[in-house]
C-alpha cells in the first residue's frame, strides 16, 4: 500500500492525493516458469474521481527456456533506467547471459501518451508497437549498457476516439542509449546518454524544428532504505536534460511528460527512510523547466510505503 501527497507549482498551484493498494499473487507452473498476477486498486482522496476503480494490472508468466530468461504477457517494463520508458508493456522480452548480457523485447507500450502540450483539448497518442535490444557488461565496479530501442505506428485519439494515423515528428521514434554506472559500495554514480532520430521536419506537435532531439541523465545515490531495517536510509539526487523523443513515458509520469513535444530540463532530490519495518516513507523534490518555452514546474512529493 501507497500514500501519497503532491504539490504541483505551475501556471496555477495544485496537489493530489492517492491510496494505492496493490495485491500481488503467484503460482508454480513448474520447475522453470512460474504465473504472476497484480491487482491494482486506487482510491483518490483529493476528489473521489477514481475510488472503486480495480483494476488486473499485471498477468505474465516468467521462466528459463533453455539459457535465456523470458517474461511474456502483461509485466512492468523498464528503458534507459527509467528515464526514457517506465510503465506496463504487453509483450515479450528475454535475456540471456551473466557477465555479458544481451537482451530484446517486442510487443505493445501499454499506455498512451498525452500530447496536449498544455492545450484544453487532449491529444493522446498510442504506439501500436515498440521492440529493442540491448547489450551490457560489468567489469569490477563498472557496468555499461548500450541499447536501441524502436516506437512505431502511433495514432491519434481525441477524446478517447480514433482519429486518423499521424505522422508528426513523434509517430515513429528510434532511440539509441547508453548508460555507464560506477558502484563505490554505499554510492553510486551513473549517467546515460541518448539519441532520437524524430524527424522533426514532419512539424505537427513538435513548436520548433531545431529542437534538440539528443539527452542525457546523470544520477547519484547514497546508501539505500531496506524494508527489514528500521533506521536505514537513501538518497538520490538527478540532473535531467532530455530533448524531444528521449523520454516517451518518463518515471516522473505527469512531471516529465507535459514537456514532451519540447524536451525539459532541471534536477530531483530525493530522500528515504525506513521508520518502523516495512514502513518506508520518501520526500521527493523536481524543478523542471521547459527546453523551447518558459513552462516551469515544480513538484514536491511525500509518500509512505506499507509491504506486508
Amino acid at each position: 500500500m501507497r500514500y501519497h501527497y503532491a504539490n504541483f507549482s505551475k501556471d496555477i498551484n495544485d496537489y493530489d492525493t492517492n491510496i494505492r493498494s496493490r495485491i500481488w499473487f503467484s503460482g508454480k507452473v513448474n520447475d522453470n516458469w512460474n504465473y504472476v498476477g497484480m491487482v491494482q486498486n486506487n482510491q483518490n482522496l483529493k476528489d473521489n474521481a477514481e475510488n472503486g476503480a480495480t483494476q488486473f494490472q499485471r498477468a505474465y508468466i516468467e521462466g528459463r527456456l533453455g539459457g535465456m530468461q523470458v517474461t511474456a504477457g502483461r509485466h512492468d517494463f523498464q528503458l534507459g533506467d527509467a528515464n526514457l520508458y517506465d510503465t506496463r508493456m504487453d509483450g515479450i522480452k528475454v535475456s540471456y547471459g551473466d557477465k555479458v548480457k544481451f537482451g530484446a523485447y517486442y510487443g505493445k507500450p501499454a499506455d498512451g501518451l498525452d500530447l496536449s502540450n498544455g492545450l484544453a483539448l487532449p491529444n493522446d497518442v498510442s504506439y501500436d508497437r515498440f521492440f529493442g535490444a540491448n547489450v551490457g557488461f560489468e567489469t569490477g565496479k563498472l557496468s555499461v549498457n548500450v541499447a536501441y530501442d524502436k516506437f512505431k505506428d502511433a495514432n491519434l485519439y481525441l477524446n478517447g476516439v480514433k482519429q486518423l494515423d499521424i505522422s508528426n515528428a513523434l509517430s515513429n521514434n528510434g532511440v539509441w542509449s547508453v548508460q555507464a554506472t560506477y558502484d563505490f559500495g554505499n554510492a553510486s554514480l551513473g549517467a546515460i546518454f541518448l539519441k532520437s532520430n524524430v524527424d522533426l521536419n514532419t512539424g505537427g506537435l513538435v513548436p520548433n524544428d531545431n529542437a534538440s532531439t539528443k539527452g542525457y541523465v546523470i544520477t547519484a545515490t547514497y546508501g539505500g532504505a531496506q524494508a527489514d531495517k528500521v533506521g536505514s536510509f537513501g538518497l538520490v539526487g538527478k540532473y535531467y536534460n532530455q530533448g524531444v523523443g528521449t523520454f516517451i513515458a518518463h518515471t516522473m509520469d505527469g512531471t516529465a511528460m507535459n514537456y514532451l513535444t519540447e524536451g525539459f530540463k532541471g534536477y530531483s532530490l530525493a530522500g528515504y527512510v525506513t521508520v518502523a519495518k516495512n514502513m518506508e516513507a520518501g520526500l521527493e523534490w523536481f524543478d523542471l523547466k521547459g527546453k523551447e518555452t518558459d513552462r516551469k514546474e515544480r513538484t514536491l512529493w511525500g509518500q509512505l510505503v506499507v509491504s506486508f
